[in-house]
């Protein structure tokens, strides 16, 4: 088994309970064990005896009740995969930090629910977002109702960034691990010109996209020669990234996407694909940050950093 287990955080939900499912089976399938995190809200500071005693005996009576629920969320991974080796950790908050720090040493961070408003990631914050935004790690965000299998493709997008340099290599990771298909995805509307120009209908579009063909393929040969055994496919969409995702994505089982680590706020504001992918997709979504590669076998940091 590898030193470097995949970590779910669980809050008791159903929806958390299936993630953990779902991050079992990839955990088995990597070769690694599964580390299951449920984080307790810490108690503040300054707070009056009174409010004090009211708060531990509050906070005495869920540790308890997240003995039960780690217990229900380990049972039902355990149910499909009896030999997996599985840990627990219950740890106190606030979420997003917790489940950074536990990404220090993990395959990738998995967190399961519905997918965050824009409202709410502006005004309060989303521990998925924040995860996502700064976890050494990739974090998925978990979506939909199917484990894992050998037969739907991953999809990914790619767009020459750092960010995507780190999607394309996890998602060649995923595919090979999974054995299945990898589709590498590249939004160039064909109608906006790379720059400025004083007649648009004198440039040669066709040329254009045979060389962005050139140069996109390029760069996904070189990254297969590391995963012969996956089959590639590269698209040229003239259409958004999130458009042209949920297109190749709608009977994958993985999308992977970078992330320019903007913040909460501007991801909010800005609408990008990463966000728009967490609201809307039906599966679940992973997201990468730049530099972040996949790990070698007993490694306890990101490759290549």
């Amino acid at each position: 088994m590898s030193g470097s287990p995949v970590v779910v955080g669980v809050d008791g939900s159903q929806t958390s309970v299936a993630a953990a499912r779902w991050a079992g089976a990839v955990a088995e399938k990597i070769g690694t064990g599964l580390h299951i995190v449920h984080v307790e809200p810490s108690l503040g500071r300054n707070l009056a005896d009174s409010a004090a005693a009211i708060a531990a005996a509050a906070m005495s009576y869920r540790r308890d009740a997240v003995e039960i629920l780690l217990k229900e969320a380990s049972e039902a991974v355990r149910a499909d995969l009896p030999a997996l080796v599985i840990t627990t950790e219950s740890v106190d908050g606030p979420v997003d930090k917790a489940l950074i720090e536990a990404g220090g040493a993990a395959r990738m961070v998995v967190l399961g629910g519905d997918g965050p408003a824009p409202l709410v990631a502006l005004l309060t914050g989303s521990a998925t977002v924040s995860t996502a935004s700064h976890a050494p790690c990739p974090v998925v965000a978990w979506r939909g109702s199917r484990q894992p299998d050998g037969e739907r493709a991953v999809v990914v997008g790619f767009d020459f960034t750092p960010a995507a340099e780190a999607a394309l290599s996890n998602a060649f990771m995923f595919a090979d691990t999974l054995k299945v298909p990898l589709r590498v995805v590249y939004s160039w509307p064909m109608r906006v010109p790379a720059a400025p120009v004083s007649i648009p209908f004198l440039i040669d579009w066709e040329a254009l996209e045979a060389a962005e063909w050139v140069r996109l393929t390029e760069v996904v040969d070189r990254r297969s020669k590391s995963y012969p055994g996956v089959s590639t496919q590269c698209f040229i969409e003239p259409a958004g990234p999130a458009k042209a995702l949920a297109m190749h994505g709608s009977d994958a089982q993985l999308v992977v996407v970078g992330t320019r680590e903007r913040s909460v706020l501007a991801g909010a504001l800005l609408g990008s694909t990463s966000m728009n992918l967490l609201q809307h997709s039906k599966i679940p979504v992973m997201i990468c940050r730049p530099g972040v590669t996949p790990r070698n076998d007993g490694e306890d940091g990101p490759a290549g950093r």
